[in-house]
């Protein structure tokens, strides 16, 4: 133990140095670096004691740059330090020295020999260390997480190359650092997605700086991470594999967020202003395109991690159209403009188009058969259809604003009117489709309707109103009437026999 009471006594010495003598410092700490660095490389091949040595050398090398680092804080009094990248040049050619000792230890060591693991083990640790220290130190921060993410494809591609046992850890352990660059991202995203809800400021960190090149600090880095999983899914198909596809995933999403916030406003704006009523509706559906995308991908290759994400995905969409679109920005008591024509109106986005989307969703996930999935994805497409029906009726009668004006006996009229025809709709299509629960969705509108009527139009409509309302609703009984004899039940009756 005796090298390792001196490694720290001399780490003291340097740390505690007086100020003042610069050179001093610089020339202590290299000649000690060398001389517990390189010493430690002479006696892990001239002693038994390999893995001892060869960790006391790559820790030293650690200790003593990271020393040299946070000690010289006047480097740049240095000449040509202000001009050179001196620490990661340093930090390079650290890790070069390393890698040689690497290519010594795969070509001259057999095989068998027990300790050999163990010392690239080591060797790869340092190397990775010194190269992503150098990064950290000498690039901006929009630059790491590309340049982490390209370190684990490297270090990936050497898993398939080479037999070294701790790439996959030392790969997840770059991993989390990645994790730890992006986090104050993350966490701005939470912090708006919490303003957003229930309009109260975290502040968790103030100043984060929002990420300018969407495409390049997030996007690359994901189509980076896809090529990782490819490289360590040739060896194992592990958890390490599901966390890289998740994380993908995340990256995408989010930079597909800010991409498409940005077409709406400036950089500096993204995540300051709220978005409006249209740009809402733009950014749900951008999110189940790409769940959807997820689905199909993780179906087309066997991703159990890949498809399920994409269900969360479509599940986030759905909440922010229940949430903002049906409660709290709905446009029947907010004021937003949802355009002048029928039907061909900014409805679409947040009402019919999701509607769509569940039922790609639904068909995509029939293999996995999962009935609670395609009962919630109805229920939600029964609830955004006929919220769709009923608001382009009322923009029908006012127009591109729907929280203003006055309702008119022809505009009571017509929702009646429209649902009973949405109704026997529904059960056209639940017959066609030969699917139960379409028909007892018909079932329930066609009732909510009936009872609208007697409740609600007998009441608020005059005259002749009244009397269309009524002659309507029994030939639309009559006519529901006849197709349930004249198909459903004939259908089920020749089901049985």
């Amino acid at each position: 133990i005796v090298p390792w009471f001196a490694l720290i006594i001399n780490v003291a010495m340097i740390a505690f140095w007086p100020e003042g003598d610069l050179t001093r410092v610089l020339i202590a700490t290299g000649v000690f670096a060398l001389l517990f660095s390189l010493g430690g490389l002479f006696l892990a091949w001239k002693t038994p004691q390999q893995f001892y040595w060869s960790f006391l050398s790559v820790v030293s090398a650690l200790l003593y740059y990271l020393l040299g680092y946070f000690r010289l804080e006047r480097w740049a009094d240095i000449p040509l330090a202000a001009d050179v990248p001196a620490w990661g040049v340093g930090a390079g050619l650290i890790a070069g020295l390393f890698t040689v000792v690497i290519y010594f230890v795969l070509n001259k060591m057999d095989k068998q020999d027990a300790h050999k693991q163990s010392l690239l083990a080591v060797y790869l640790t340092a190397i990775t260390s010194f190269v992503s220290i150098g990064f950290l130190i000498e690039l901006d921060r929009e630059f790491l997480s590309v340049v982490f993410a390209v370190q684990m494809l490297v270090l990936s591609w050497i898993n398939n190359k080479v037999s070294i046992k701790s790439v996959r850890s030392i790969v997840a352990t770059l991993g989390v650092i990645f994790l730890l660059i992006l986090l104050p991202q993350f966490l701005l995203i939470w912090e708006v997605a919490v303003y957003s809800l229930i309009e109260y400021r975290v502040n968790i960190i103030n100043d984060i700086p929002i990420v300018r090149w969407p495409w390049f600090q997030l996007g690359i880095p994901a189509l980076l991470f896809i090529g990782v999983q490819r490289q360590l899914i040739r060896r194992c198909d592990d958890i390490l594999i599901k966390i890289f596809e998740v994380f993908t995933i995340i990256l995408l999403t989010i930079m597909g967020y800010y991409l498409t916030r940005q077409l709406f406003h400036t950089p500096q704006e993204v995540l300051v202003v709220k978005a409006g009523f249209i740009e809402r509706g733009v950014i749900t559906n951008v999110i189940l395109a790409f769940a959807l995308s997820c689905v199909w991908v993780g179906r087309r290759f066997s991703r159990e991690a890949v498809i399920w994400s994409g269900v969360v995905l479509v599940g986030v969409a759905l909440f922010r159209v229940g949430y903002f679109d049906l409660l709290i920005s709905n446009p029947v008591w907010t004021q937003h403009q949802v355009g002048g024509w029928l039907v061909a109106n900014a409805l679409i986005l947040p009402y019919l188009l999701p509607v769509i989307w569940s039922v790609l969703l639904i068909h995509l996930m029939k293999p996995q058969n999962i009935k609670w999935l395609s009962i919630a994805l109805g229920v939600v497409m029964l609830v955004l259809s006929f919220v769709w029906v009923s608001m382009n009726v009322r923009q029908g009668f006012h127009g591109g604003r729907l929280d203003i004006g006055v309702v008119t006996d022809m505009e009571i009229y017509a929702y009646s009117a429209v649902w009973l025809l949405y109704g026997g709709g529904l059960l056209v299509l639940g017959t066609l489709r030969k699917d139960r629960m379409i028909r007892i969705a018909s079932l329930m509108v066609t009732i909510f309707t009936v009872g609208k009527v007697f409740l609600y139009d007998v009441s608020e409509l005059d005259g002749l109103y009244r009397v269309v309302s009524f002659l309507g609703l029994g030939l639309c009984l009559l006519g529901v009437s006849y197709f349930y004899s004249r198909f459903v039940f004939k259908e089920e009756h020749n089901h049985e026999d």
